[in-house]
């Protein structure tokens, strides 16, 4: 509760809000790249005082004397309380990450909602912080350069999803290049390089993912609709009524609680109140979609998004949110979990021609990212759904036939490489 209470994590939804509307009126390169200069005067900032706030626990921890010029510090915190800085470190962490999902809407705007782009750069470890990079100024200035020629230089260090180079640029033709800024002669680009050369394979011609052999980008021909208005409507109910559960159509129970309004509305009422309140309305929710009969649940939630690394999902500050409601979901004040029937999802697959088991032994597991929620075959084609799989269908609300029908379709395809990575395509209700 510190952290959430924390006086700059409670700041940055205010932040998050303003970013979030200022990238959807932002049209031309020339509004992307200025809007990506502020973002970044925010990001540097907060990666530069998590620097200095580590830098006094280093100190603290060897013994030594803080600093006479501290970080700031919220009022009544004891700079000489280990825990302090370990806050300190926890809240800046916090931000920088719900900065940069803001920066990854931005990718996800200036490549035109690519996702074959995004899961491609995606495949590298994170690389860290910025502030204090070597090669900082050499990216910006590489950015300013491009803008000079008529493009945009996207900086992959702004975003949690491009994890592979340096820049992104944008031609007017709708091309893009891939830039890795070195600074020194003898820094060693082979490895980058040869990421960087698999990445845009993999997205042009069908190659492995860096790092990945057999994994191949599929984007099925089917397009998915979806039911993500229905998910907006329960968001807004949490939001005015503090918790609510709501029904969403292919058996999908959405529950979520708005802390901002409980704190206003239900002051009085304890933790244990509120979690039973919680799960009353899922259990109704759940029982208006239809699954409350069935054996397995499986369920996700609205951090699993924020704070695990799900590259392929839409970020929420493109749902079609209010940029105040999409602020609180990113920095985890308006909360969501969503159930779905796996049963119910077989049952659909089955209709396609589709042989679908269950391998799950218990009801409501707390699921491991290698487990099996469904194992599909059809004649000598079979594939695995993992509870990854299952992102993009539940917290993009696609449509369950839709969906279905995009991975017959590919199964159904002999030239289908034998572990498909979804890029699924979808209606234009993020734009």
């Amino acid at each position: 509760m510190r952290v959430m209470r924390h006086p700059a994590q409670q700041r940055n939804v205010t932040v998050v809000e303003a970013l979030i509307g200022q990238l959807r009126v932002c049209r031309t390169f020339e509004q992307f790249d200025d809007f990506q200069r502020e973002l970044f005067q925010y990001l540097h900032h907060r990666e530069q005082h998590r620097s200095d706030c580590r830098r006094c626990a280093a100190r603290l921890a060897r013994g030594r004397p803080l600093p006479t010029l501290l970080p700031q510090l919220p009022p009544g915190a004891d700079p000489h309380d280990p825990e302090t800085w370990r806050i300190e470190d926890l809240v800046l962490d916090r931000i920088c990450r719900q900065l940069r999902a803001v920066g990854d809407a931005l990718a996800w705007r200036a490549s035109g909602y690519d996702r074959r782009y995004v899961i491609a750069l995606s495949s590298n470890a994170s690389p860290g912080a910025m502030a204090g990079k070597s090669g900082l100024p050499a990216e910006l200035g590489a950015a300013t350069e491009l803008r000079r020629r008529g493009s945009l230089g996207l900086l992959h260090d702004l975003t949690n999803c491009l994890r592979i180079g340096d820049i992104t640029e944008f031609k007017r033709d709708g091309s893009k290049l891939l830039y890795e800024i070195k600074t020194k002669a003898t820094a060693k680009t082979a490895p980058q390089r040869r990421r960087m050369e698999a990445a845009v394979e993999a997205v042009m011609d069908g190659g492995d993912l860096p790092g990945r052999p057999g994994n191949r980008i599929v984007t099925p021909m089917k397009r998915c609709g979806t039911h993500i208005r229905t998910l907006v409507t329960g968001l807004d109910r949490a939001v005015r009524r503090g918790i609510a559960g709501t029904a969403i159509s292919d058996y999908r129970a959405l529950t979520a609680i708005s802390y901002p309004t409980v704190a206003r509305t239900r002051a009085g009422d304890s933790a244990t109140q509120l979690l039973e309140n919680f799960n009353t309305e899922r259990q109704k929710a759940i029982e208006r979609a239809g699954i409350a009969g069935v054996l397995h649940h499986v369920r996700i939630a609205s951090a699993t998004r924020n704070h695990d690394f799900v590259p392929s999902v839409m970020p929420f500050a493109l749902f079609p949110l209010p940029p105040k409601q999409a602020a609180l979901l990113i920095c985890d004040y308006l909360v969501f979990d969503l159930t779905c029937s796996p049963e119910r999802i077989g049952a659909e697959l089955q209709r396609l021609g589709f042989i679908a088991e269950i391998p799950l032994t218990t009801a409501n597991d707390n699921l491991a990212s290698g487990d099996t929620v469904v194992r599909l075959r059809m004649g000598s084609r079979g594939i695995q759904l993992h509870p990854g799989a299952l992102y993009e269908f539940l917290f993009e609300c696609l449509d369950l036939g839709a969906w279905a029908a995009a991975i017959a379709e590919v199964l159904h395809d002999p030239k289908a490489p034998p572990h498909p990575v979804f890029a699924f395509s979808t209606t234009n209700v993020w734009r």
